[in-house]
């Protein structure tokens, strides 16, 4: 081959030459740019002359595609042996970083410079010989001259500068994105060597953190108040982060590790603190908190579900303060419904707007308004008093409602909703219609009510519960 390549002008390894001179000397475009050129579209015509031409298959028994391949890969070794090698030997900490970089970043351009140069072995030879593509062996090359000598020390490196960028220093990211992708492009289209030699420390020492953070911030005076604000803060964080330097297939891992340590770990401490959980919350009407908590705790399995008990039984107390109100005697009938009423548009606003309208919520504000609203009522006073239901206290509501020759008709569709809203909670719907039907009777008979109302609210009635209970 020595006759053969040299005889049809194998130029590569001078072109090579001016290749390394130019990344070593920063990207600087020399005086003779030109002649470089010129010389490598020469070596570029005699890789193709020796790969497509009849001479260049075969001479004298010598294979040209695969001598050229092999000086190829002979080139590449030498070069990163003599300079990379050597370069990165013994560098520890940042100046070990900087150096991978650097020769990294010239290895890319090396790769792309080789698969151009040598473009017709890939074509006629590699694919056909069953060997490695020019990419794969020349990312092989790196691996085994300095990827195996480097790796855990570098590893070292990055895991060291994410801890700083936690901890408020700045770090160069850019550097940090390189050097990643280092163990990423080292897997050679696959990720296996990155999540094993990179990945799964760096998801170690993420876990390792937040365990401690989440101990200090909690045990910290006040921290119960400010926990949630970190926890959001870092989660934003961490997912910024994985998108900066990460592979695309670390952000979920991460970002999961990270919910681990801070939410599911601690969920029922945090949902349950007498100062700073969900009741807490509810207690002072902290809505802007209480959406905080919701969206963090809805990113983990099962995270609502605590929350919702909390709330339901939350509302439920309330709930049965409005019945003990009626039973003491401080509101009447129609101020009971009313407050019902109030208390179901409270809850409406913060689990449209806060709480999105999350069927796990509404769920619970069901199971509680089903509770109170079905208790019997015993008023005290007066003395003779019987047992009241709910059922016959919105039943008389709505008989006031239709006598009222001073409502709007927006105020009366308003107020016909919220009644068909909370009618739907009670249980037991044919003593309702019973009371109603009866002072429906004595109003066509004896008031001046408008049919239309009267059908407006049966109407009603019959979307939500089905023709045959309104034909009753």
């Amino acid at each position: 081959m020595e006759a053969n390549a040299t005889g049809h002008g194998w130029m590569a390894p001078s072109a090579f030459d001016r290749l390394l001179q130019f990344v070593e000397t920063g990207y600087k475009k020399p005086p003779e740019w030109d002649s470089w050129i010129k010389q490598n579209m020469e070596a570029y015509a005699c890789v193709y002359n020796l790969c497509t031409k009849l001479e260049g298959t075969k001479s004298g028994g010598i294979n040209s595609a695969e001598e050229i391949y092999n000086r190829t890969k002979l080139m590449i070794e030498k070069y990163l042996s003599t300079s990379v090698t050597k370069e990165v030997a013994n560098k520890k900490g940042e100046e070990l970083l900087s150096e991978v970089y650097k020769h990294w970043d010239h290895h890319q351009l090396v790769v792309r410079w080789g698969r151009f140069m040598f473009r017709y072995l890939d074509d006629y030879y590699t694919k056909h010989a069953n060997i490695d593509a020019l990419r794969i062996m020349m990312l092989k090359c790196f691996n085994t001259a300095v990827y195996d000598r480097i790796k855990e020390d570098l590893c070292q490196v990055l895991l060291s500068q994410t801890q700083k960028e936690r901890e408020g220093l700045e770090i160069n990211r850019t550097i940090m994105k390189e050097a990643v992708g280092l163990f990423v492009e080292m897997g050679m289209d696959s990720t296996v060597i990155y999540e094993k030699d990179f990945e799964a420390h760096y998801l170690a020492r993420t876990a390792e953190f937040y365990k401690l953070a989440a101990a200090t911030w909690l045990n910290e005076s006040g921290g119960n108040f400010t926990y949630l604000t970190r926890v959001e803060k870092s989660l934003n964080d961490e997912q910024m982060r994985a998108m900066h330097y990460l592979h695309g297939s670390s952000l979920a891992k991460v970002v999961t590790c990270v919910e681990t340590e801070l939410l599911t770990n601690y969920q029922l401490q945090v949902l349950e603190d007498p100062d700073a959980g969900t009741e807490a919350l509810l207690v002072h009407w902290k809505t802007a908190d209480l959406a905080r908590m919701y969206a963090l705790f809805k990113r983990i399995p099962k995270g609502l579900d605590p929350m919702a008990n909390i709330l339901r039984d939350f509302i439920k107390r309330e709930g049965q303060l409005v019945n003990a109100k009626f039973c003491s005697g401080d509101v009447d009938g129609t101020q009971y419904v009313e407050q019902c009423l109030d208390l179901h548009d409270k809850y409406s606003e913060l689990f449209d707007h806060q709480f999105e309208g999350s069927p796990t919520f509404q769920k619970a504000r069901k199971e509680a308004y089903e509770v109170f609203v079905n208790e019997i009522l015993q008023p005290v006073k007066p003395e003779n008093a019987g047992r009241v239901t709910s059922s016959e206290l919105l039943s008389t509501y709505c008989d006031h409602l239709m006598k009222n020759e001073k409502i709007t008709p927006d105020d009366l569709e308003e107020k016909l909703d919220k009644i068909v809203t909370l009618f739907t909670y009670i249980s037991d719907k044919d003593l309702f219609q019973e009371f109603y039907r009866k002072q429906m009777s004595k109003r066509l008979l004896v008031s001046k009510t408008d049919n239309d109302n009267e059908r407006q609210l049966i109407s009603k009635l019959k979307l939500r519960m089905g023709a045959p209970y309104t034909s009753k």
